[in-house]
């Protein structure tokens, strides 16, 4: 990495590397997250699949995440519609699809 010039090398601001990094490296990690479960959602039994509507639903409301990630988690949610509705019962299938809109919902509204 090359200093940017007519700056001395104690006043280069490494804090924005730092987050930027973090910021990258927290988009790598969740993407992979979010790949596993897609590709093992076939797999999942109710209460996984609760615990990853219920996850990905509070990850819409985390502003401190990028656009992206919040976008991914939206993906992850709707993703999921399918397997809700083949695994579960109507009762169970009605009231994790119900939470995903209001989950959407409420992230338009506020």
């Amino acid at each position: 990495m090359a200093w940017p010039r007519g700056k001395p090398y104690g006043a280069y601001d490494l804090s924005s590397t730092a987050s930027d990094l973090l910021t990258s490296s927290r988009l790598a990690v969740h993407t992979a997250v979010a790949d596993l479960f897609y590709n093992i959602k076939g797999d999942l039994a109710l209460e996984p699949l609760a615990h990853i509507v219920w996850a990905s639903s509070s990850f819409l409301f985390n502003s401190s995440m990028g656009l992206n990630l919040r976008v991914l988690f939206a993906k992850a949610l709707f993703g999921l519609t399918d397997t809700i509705v083949a695994k579960c019962t109507s009762q169970q299938a009605e009231k994790l699809i119900r939470s995903t809109f209001e989950a959407c919902l409420e992230r338009l509204e506020g």
